[in-house]
């Protein structure tokens, strides 16, 4: 599970035909938190390229009176974003999670209210199921 710390950050809808990326700042500082995650803890970060994949998700909020604003669909949705988007490692190389979120097959979602602000995630991919002769084998 990678958590994120900061108060989870829900995708913008632009309006219209706008290609623009009103949210280009906060998904670059996503990552950047993200990243600085992995090297904190000595981990290389994860890429399924054209993978199919399973998401799960937690967005954490700090307690507040009333409900969470947030819609979870455009939590997602930015979480999502995020991955796909290319990222240069200090060593200089280039890393993407996944091509395109048109693989993430199945997503879990919840939100709630925590201590500390934070977006977890864990990304797995798809069990490949093979059937020989009616005996089925998943890998």
């Amino acid at each position: 599970m990678v958590r994120v710390c900061g108060n989870p950050v829900s995708n913008k809808r632009t309006g219209g035909y706008n290609r623009f990326d009103t949210q280009k700042r906060e998904k670059k500082e996503f990552l950047d938190a993200l990243f600085a995650y992995y090297a904190l803890h000595g981990v290389r970060p994860a890429s399924f390229g054209k993978e199919d994949v399973h998401v799960v998700a937690t967005f954490v909020f700090a307690r507040r009176n009333g409900k969470i604003p947030n819609d979870v669909d455009n939590l997602s949705k930015f979480l999502l974003d995020c991955l796909q988007l290319p990222y240069k490692c200090d060593d200089g190389t280039v890393v993407k999670t996944y091509d395109n979120d048109n693989q993430v097959l199945k997503l879990c979602v919840e939100k709630q209210y925590g201590d500390v602000p934070m977006t977890q995630f864990s990304i797995t991919r798809v069990p490949v199921v093979i059937d020989l002769t009616n005996d089925t084998f998943e890998i």
